[in-house]
């Protein structure tokens, strides 16, 4: 093993690019992803998100021998999720994960005391112009 999870904080909404309980905040000056090297080699990670997937790479000048990793999501309740992680066999890390859902918002259509007088003196002409519509037929 080549790293230790020192803190991982979740998102508190649900997300799309990774499975539920397999991602990590990270907020400047806030929250953050912290780990803490375990090899006797300084190393450079390159994390790639493609099409669901995660990939991290290790870049080294020595070989460092990261283990078989392993990593299981299982769900625990309505939105809440448990991450393991396992190294060589071992499990070395867990945590868990809990999601509010999003809040939808609609739009809901507002009338104002102007719009309605506005509204009302359309509808009035419309109704005094049939009403002498209807007076013009009936005289002839």
């Amino acid at each position: 093993m080549c790293a230790e999870i020192i803190e991982r904080n979740h998102h508190t909404l649900k997300v799309a690019y990774v499975p539920l309980g397999g991602d990590a905040t990270v907020q400047w000056n806030s929250k953050d992803l912290i780990f803490k090297n375990t090899s006797a080699s300084d190393f450079r990670i390159k994390m790639v998100c493609d099409s669901g997937k995660l990939t991290c790479s290790l870049y080294a000048k020595e070989d460092i021998d990261v283990g078989k990793i392993s990593v299981n999501i299982s769900k625990s309740g309505n939105n809440s999720y448990v991450l393991t992680r396992t190294v060589n066999g071992k499990q070395n890390y867990r945590t868990s994960s809990s999601y509010r859902e999003q809040k939808t918002t609609t739009k809901k259509e507002t009338t104002t005391k102007k719009d309605e007088k506005t509204t009302k003196k359309k509808k009035t002409t419309k109704k005094e112009t049939t009403t002498a519509k209807q007076a013009e037929e009936n005289n002839e």
